[in-house]
């Protein structure tokens, strides 16, 4: 596990938690696809970052808690990822966390710094030591080899929102349309969704003691933020099932203690 020394927080842990969405730059694909006589399929590389979303977690004590909470989107991607870049930099000791971050989301950002000469957060630099500084959920949980889920069915079996906005098809719509609020609603979401399972992933390796708590946490911290977002709402009634669930478990704990 990732143990920092920084701040005032000895002994803590700390994570940043991330989720990118993306828009295929069509232009530049036909572009390669000139330049290639046997060209691939329109994938990763031809790819623009248009929204990012991150949450700062810490665990001490065994509890998780919701440090910060932002978004950062827009048409000029150099901007967008100065200012992610930027976050993740203030944080070099939080280490990354994301749910099929390696497959996408990091190499996008990679090769966009380079076309864009940005240096690179920590995070995001490759290294022998890059797990250390990476935990993506979906390498952690897969099945046999290559046997990689969804999020959406990891959370469906441990009943974690998800999805909550949308998904990723309707980007090139609200991108025409200027909607980044409604881009930065579907990475939102996704690290929510990320958090509660990470949440219950550090639970039951004993890091956290009650990972209902901390998704619970969760939402406290994020629906005021977010009060406007469609998603606040749905984030309420999962508050309510989470407090139902918690009293229910500690009043069948009393019980077997009395």
């Amino acid at each position: 596990m990732f143990k920092p020394n920084n701040d005032n927080h000895s002994g803590a842990t700390h994570f940043v938690v991330l989720d990118c969405e993306f828009l295929k730059d069509l232009p530049l694909y036909e572009r390669y696809r000139r330049a290639d006589p046997d060209p691939a399929r329109c994938r990763w590389p031809m790819k623009r970052v248009v929204s990012a979303s991150v949450m700062a977690l810490e665990v001490q004590g065994s509890e998780l808690t919701v440090t910060a909470f932002k978004s950062f989107s827009g048409a000029s991607e150099d901007r967008l990822l100065v200012q992610l870049f930027a976050f993740l930099a203030e944080r070099p000791r939080h280490k990354l966390c994301t749910y099929g971050g390696v497959a996408t989301d990091v190499p996008v950002l990679r090769v966009a710094a380079m076309e864009h000469g940005l240096k690179l957060p920590l995070q995001l630099r490759y290294s022998d030591r890059s797990r250390h500084v990476h935990l993506d959920l979906a390498i952690a949980m897969k099945g046999g080899e290559g046997d990689y889920a969804h999020m959406s069915e990891v959370a469906t079996r441990l009943r974690v929102p998800c999805k909550l906005a949308g998904h990723a098809g309707s980007v090139p719509q609200l991108f025409s349309r200027g909607n980044f609020r409604a881009i930065e609603a579907l990475s939102e979401v996704d690290i929510i969704s990320t958090g509660f399972i990470l949440a219950s992933y550090l639970g039951v390796q004993g890091e956290i003691l009650s990972a209902k708590a901390a998704q619970l946490g969760i939402i406290r911290y994020v629906r005021p933020l977010r009060g406007r977002a469609r998603y606040a709402e749905l984030l309420g009634n999962v508050a309510d099932r989470l407090r139902r669930e918690i009293n229910q478990e500690l009043n069948t704990w009393m019980a077997r203690v009395a």
